[in-house]
């Protein structure tokens, strides 16, 4: 099966919410970059174990940043952060990657704040 063939097979599957169903489709392309990995059988379900460690709940999400879950929710609802996250279904999802990227953004080399 071709790197295309298994993206489009993940980007069409109705079992899954539409921005896991994306960040697995992203994993699988960023799998098979390199020639070598192409030549590697890959199991689906790692892959979805895989996504779903990816995505941290407001709690772990809190945790990993240091605040409560009610920070989060009040940042999102009010856009004071542009920090990302995803909706699946009425849960809230982070992806683990955006927030340690989102941390290094806000790191600063003077003391200044602006």
């Amino acid at each position: 099966m071709t790197t295309k063939n298994l993206c489009n097979l993940i980007a069409t599957s109705t079992d899954l919410p539409k921005p896991l169903r994306k960040a697995i489709a992203d994993m699988v392309s960023d799998y098979f970059k390199t020639p070598t990995d192409t030549e590697q059988a890959v199991s689906v379900s790692a892959l979805l174990e895989s996504a779903a460690a990816d995505l941290l709940d407001e709690q772990a999400a809190a945790r990993l940043l240091d605040n409560s879950p009610g920070t989060l929710s009040v940042w999102r609802s009010t856009g004071r952060y542009n920090l990302p996250f995803i909706k699946v279904g009425r849960n809230v999802r982070y992806r683990r990657a955006d927030l340690i990227a989102w941390l290094e953004k806000r790191t600063r080399d003077t003391g200044a704040t602006a």
